[in-house]
């Protein structure tokens, strides 16, 4: 028996199905289906509910059923001819005469048969309405338990991120640089801008004249404290009666200046 039980989970095992899926399909109940796999007579009913329950544990493997009942041993066709025979040998040698059927013995066999089979009927009506039972508790505790699952979170509303704000491109920076010097006049070239506006402080009272684009725009006295801004295009001079007193500065970048007492001219050109 543990033979043909180790067979038999050997081939469940090996087709996948667990002992859950045979007595879902079988009706077995999941401990006699053990007790098959271990070899367990104690375990299991009867002799005849047995072989009944491996015909179909085998039916639902896809095996011959009576090939593995004769293989072990366990067919009815064989054990009941072996030993019920030697048992009426036995009992016909130790009376010492031949063993007759009693006909007066046939209604109480008759009844004995009918109890029997009763018997046998009820039992399986049992075990079926048993293993119904165990089926239905098995769904309402896996439907109990789905109930308690805790309801799963809403998820948040996906946001679409917000791109980064593209970087202004950098302002060319104006360049300002010394490109001749003769006498009281220095001239300077201004490159990186198309227009130059030029911011002018006084420190002290100072005369001056302004002239862009050889427009004259200002000419008189800056006093002290006092800021002028002009703009031009192309160039810029500057006329100054005390250029000590003055800072000059060119689209925000400080020009150095020659810081003299008496009259001085600045002449700033645009590059083009």
């Amino acid at each position: 028996m543990q033979e043909l039980g180790a067979e038999l989970k050997r081939i469940r095992e090996e087709k996948g199905y667990k002992l859950e899926d045979v007595q879902q399909a079988t009706k077995i109940r999941t401990r006699y289906l053990e007790a098959i796999e271990a070899g367990d007579l104690s375990a299991l009913p009867g002799v005849v509910y047995i072989r009944g329950f491996i015909k179909s544990y085998c039916d639902f493997l896809e095996i011959n059923g009576q090939e593995m009942l004769d293989k072990y041993g366990l067919a009815a066709e064989k054990n009941d001819t072996q030993v019920e025979p030697v048992r009426v040998a036995q009992k016909n040698k130790n009376l010492g005469k031949p063993a007759t059927f009693n006909p007066r013995l046939l209604p109480q066999v008759a009844i004995a048969v009918a109890i029997l089979v009763a018997l046998s009927a009820a039992y399986a009506v049992y075990v079926n309405k048993d293993d119904q039972q165990q089926v239905s508790n098995e769904k309402a505790e896996v439907k109990t338990a789905e109930q308690q699952k805790p309801a799963a979170k809403p998820q948040a509303p996906a946001t679409t991120p917000t791109p980064a704000p593209k970087p202004e491109p950098a302002k060319p920076k104006t360049v300002v640089q010394q490109v001749q010097k003769a006498g009281t006049q220095t001239t300077y070239q201004v490159s990186g801008t198309k227009e130059m506006t030029v911011v002018l402080a006084a420190s002290n009272d100072c005369w001056m004249q302004v002239t862009a684009d050889g427009k004259v725009l200002e000419s008189g006295i800056v006093k002290k404290g006092e800021t002028r801004t002009w703009k031009a295009k192309q160039a810029i001079s500057m006329q100054t009666g005390a250029s000590k007193y003055l800072t000059v500065k060119i689209n925000e970048q400080p020009v150095q200046i020659e810081q003299l007492l008496g009259g001085y001219t600045f002449l700033f050109n645009l590059k083009s």
